[in-house]
């Protein structure tokens, strides 16, 4: 990683800490010259956040914005380009991978996505993004990536949409019914928006007919 020795220094200097460090992800921006774009800091404490309690959703706060200053100032600092750059803006609203999650009538499980299973006509969505497990704190273990096979994909039933007991009510998203490392390959954007077409379109269908979801 090219930019690991400034890292290092950043570190060695105080600029940044460790929580900066571990994660750092940056992207151009189409249309917009001299702007970039960042998908961190990540946020981890020494236990892991609930984001349904209020005082981890305000730790979760404060925490990255503090943390987005100090990689702001490391940037300025230490990498060539930014000796100009200033924080256009700031994300209004916390990131948050997972929380609560449905019971379906399927749940979509860890051998669903490495073995890339298909369900055919029941098929919602398809996916070939890695198992994406983010470390609840930077010295834990638990973390990593594991990928499909090449060229590979899995699929999403619609039954996994659907809740146990409860009629006429489609989810998408990350909070469909799916085991904990499922959730982390089909929660990405691209996903989730198919997932919601498909339950736009079947819902519109089953009306059209007269029919429950």
């Amino acid at each position: 990683w090219l930019l690991r020795p400034v890292f290092k220094e950043g570190l060695s200097e105080g600029l940044i800490t460790e929580a900066e460090a571990a994660y750092f992800q940056i992207f151009t921006v189409p249309g917009m010259p001299g702007c970039v774009s960042f998908n961190c800091p990540r946020i981890a404490a020494t236990t892991p956040l609930d984001p349904l309690d209020p005082a981890d959703v305000a730790y979760a706060y404060q925490t990255g914005r503090q943390q987005i200053q100090r990689l702001v100032r490391f940037c300025i600092a230490k990498i060539g380009g930014f000796e100009a750059a200033f924080l256009a803006q700031m994300a209004p609203q916390l990131g948050v991978r997972e929380s609560r999650r449905i019971r379906g009538q399927y749940i979509v499980s860890d051998e669903d996505i490495l073995g890339s299973r298909k369900f055919g006509s029941q098929a919602v969505a398809k996916c070939a993004y890695p198992i994406d497990i983010h470390k609840a704190s930077p010295k834990a273990d638990k973390g990593g990536l594991q990928k499909l096979k090449d060229g590979d994909y899995y699929e999403i039933p619609l039954q996994a949409l659907m809740p146990e007991g409860v009629g006429n009510l489609l989810v998408v998203g990350r909070c469909i019914s799916a085991t904990f490392l499922a959730q982390s390959s089909f929660r990405i954007q691209a996903v989730c928006w198919r997932m919601g077409e498909c339950a736009g379109q079947y819902s519109a269908q089953q009306v059209q007919h007269a029919q429950q979801v």
